[in-house]
């Protein structure tokens, strides 16, 4: 039995959407129309899953008329068999065990098989790199379409590539199954390129497996971004460390980023001063209505929007603590310190350190000693006491 055969004469036990996808498929299978009352069918589905789609808060309708043919190049989306049964036909022909989300499969979605002619291929010449065949599965879930290209002239080059990294081919097999979108990239015309601009600031290939790996870099005209930073004045190893410690920040569309650079320069950041990037990072982590609720959260514990600003410049990394959290310190700087909101005005960077697991116990500990006469309670320095490392406190303050 054909495979367009079989896909056809199991449609009527699909659900609507999946049986238009299946007829779909066989369209392409073929590489032709598969008759008249097919194309029909297709149409007929097709209208009412637009009708459902656009009213779905109205009672079934009924199913409309056909009144033309339908066109499958204006609907390619549903063309794609769905990632559950790519992978299915990856497990029948390789024979492969079963990851344990194979048992959520429904009978609908076992019976397709890849129309792809390259499928064996592409498994093969995945596997000759070194990947698993759990890691295989994995990318074959992620991204379906990869059984569609062709291992020669199109897959090979770009693992190739990414294998030529000075790091363990591991380190690149776990990149590329987190990240199988960069096997969608062109190779000429985006990830040379990419890395050619990422290998100019990180230095060497490890730190270009670090920020590939925790961003879209490989995915987006990240080059773009660093020479409008480049551009702005902002020295080449302040622009490597935020690379490095958070390549996020560059995931933004080039003119909301463009923003948050004029935001910065509005909030009196310099470029050539490291807190500028360090700016940068908060502006994009952090959205206006979330920022606003922040200096609502500041303001009921006494502290106007002039003191926040004024606190986000000297440490911005402030705002990206929660609410809960602002809210949580500085009531225990008022209660149990008695010192009001002026130690985070003073020492912003206090709000960052853990209330449970840093500031409350040492707390407890200088209490203790102010009760045994060790030390005076009018002579304690709490910014110290609280920036001092754990070794450091152990050492000074002994209970």
């Amino acid at each position: 039995m054909s495979l367009s055969t079989l896909i056809f004469s199991h449609r009527s036990s699909l659900p609507a959407k999946s049986r238009l996808k299946a007829l779909l498929l066989c369209y392409i299978i073929n590489g032709r129309p598969i008759g008249e009352e097919e194309e029909e069918e297709m149409e007929y589905k097709y209208k009412h899953l637009l009708l459902v789609s656009s009213h779905h808060h109205l009672p079934p309708q009924p199913l409309p008329q056909p009144v033309s043919r339908l066109h499958v190049k204006r609907i390619p989306h549903l063309c794609r068999p769905t990632p559950n049964q790519f992978t299915h036909d990856y497990q029948v022909n390789s024979r492969a065990a079963l990851p344990p989300h194979a048992a959520s499969l429904t009978p609908s979605n076992r019976f397709l098989s890849s129309s792809s002619e390259f499928s064996d291929s592409v498994r093969v010449t995945l596997k000759s790199y070194g990947f698993t065949e759990t890691q295989i599965i994995d990318l074959i879930s992620k991204r379906p379409a990869l059984l569609g290209v062709d291992p020669v002239n199109i897959l090979k080059p770009k693992l190739d590539f990414l294998f030529s990294f000075e790091v363990t081919s591991a380190e690149v097999t776990e990149l590329i199954t987190s990240h199988p979108e960069i096997l969608t990239r062109s190779l000429v015309n985006h990830l040379i390129p990419s890395y050619q601009i990422l290998i100019k600031y990180v230095k060497n290939d490890a730190n270009v497996l670090k920020v590939i790996s925790n961003s879209r870099a490989f995915e987006t005209k990240i080059e773009a971004f660093l020479e409008e930073l480049s551009l702005e004045g902002v020295p080449e190893t302040y622009i490597t460390k935020l690379l490095l410690i958070t390549p996020r920040t560059f995931e933004v569309p080039l003119p909301i980023f463009r923003e948050f650079v004029k935001k910065a320069k509005h909030f009196r950041f310099k470029p050539e001063n490291p807190n500028f990037c360090l700016a940068l990072k908060t502006l994009s982590c952090v959205t206006e209505s979330v920022w606003n609720e922040k200096l609502l959260v500041f303001k009921e514990c006494g502290l106007g929007e002039k003191h926040v600003i004024n606190m986000f410049q000297k440490y911005p990394q402030v705002m990206m603590v929660s609410k809960e959290k602002i809210r949580a310190i500085l009531n225990f700087f008022s209660n149990k310190l008695k010192c009001g909101p002026e130690m985070a005005y003073k020492h912003p960077f206090l709000l960052t350190f853990s209330l449970k697991k840093r500031l409350a116990p040492r707390h407890s500990v200088i209490k203790i000693l102010i009760s045994k006469g060790i030390i005076r309670e009018d002579n304690t320095d709490w910014n110290n006491i609280f920036t001092l490392s754990k070794t450091e406190f152990s050492e000074v303050y002994k209970v």
